[in-house]
């Protein structure tokens, strides 16, 4: 599962998704390596050190008001409609977030990853009371685990896409309702979707690359379980 978040993580980055900078260490027993980005060094020194600042942040189930227990769409949590509605109510940039949003909606799907709910997006507080989408963590598929690959997991979504939580049932409409819902054309989701698309090949090869430069020989195995089913994904967002 740390192979899979690694790759999962990087090919978002590569994809032109702004998600956290991670490494992999230690093959033989893997672990993920993650940048902070909640803390900001300061120019003013401190016994010789520079200052570093705590960023306050919350996610958006916080956000919500919502309990962290119900953070799953289908148990009461936050849905891309919420989530919207918090950035174009309090975002210093609603507009960018919000395509990032959607890019993150759109990864998700593509890469099967069914646990993606809305304590998986945080929301980082600035100095003049507004706040910015925090980068992109916990991505990770967890489609491959379907009994032959690990334990079998749900199929059901964090958070549905237009008016299904099953990925296997999402179609075509179903994005055009998910556009409505974060209130973007449609065409425009379709246009976010292939560049993912089209970038996800290269984007997977190369965190392979990273991933098999420290070690992990699994690697491409693992990454090639997600691209498969990405590509059966993909047909439903053809243009």
């Amino acid at each position: 599962m740390t192979l899979n978040e690694f790759l999962c993580l990087r090919a978002a980055s590569e994809c032109g998704i702004h998600a956290v900078e991670v490494d992999l260490l230690f093959p033989e027993k893997p672990v993920i390596l993650v940048r902070r980005y909640d803390r900001m060094v300061s120019d003013e020194a401190v016994g010789g050190l520079n200052a570093v600042r705590r960023v306050h942040q919350e996610d958006c189930c916080q956000a919500c008001g919502i309990r962290s227990d119900l953070k799953y769409e289908h148990d009461g949590g936050p849905g891309f409609k919420q989530v919207r509605g918090l950035l174009v109510k309090h975002a210093r940039l609603p507009y960018e977030d919000i395509e990032t949003l959607v890019k993150w909606g759109v990864y998700n799907y593509l890469i099967g990853n069914c646990d993606a709910h809305s304590k998986n997006l945080s929301l980082l507080h600035n100095v003049d009371g507004t706040v910015s989408l925090a980068p992109v963590y916990d991505l990770i598929c967890t489609t491959i685990y379907d009994g032959l690959f690990g334990s079998k997991l749900s199929r059901n979504m964090g958070m549905r896409i237009g008016l299904h939580q099953n990925i296997d049932k999402v179609n075509a409409g179903d994005f055009n309702a998910f556009a409505r819902d974060v209130h973007v054309r449609p065409q425009q989701v379709v246009n976010l979707g292939q560049e993912i698309i089209r970038k996800i090949p290269s984007a997977f090869n190369s965190a392979v690359l990273a991933a098999e430069r420290a070690g992990f020989s699994a690697a491409r195995d693992v990454a090639g379980r997600i691209m498969h089913g990405c590509e059966q994904r993909a047909r439903t967002l053809a243009p």
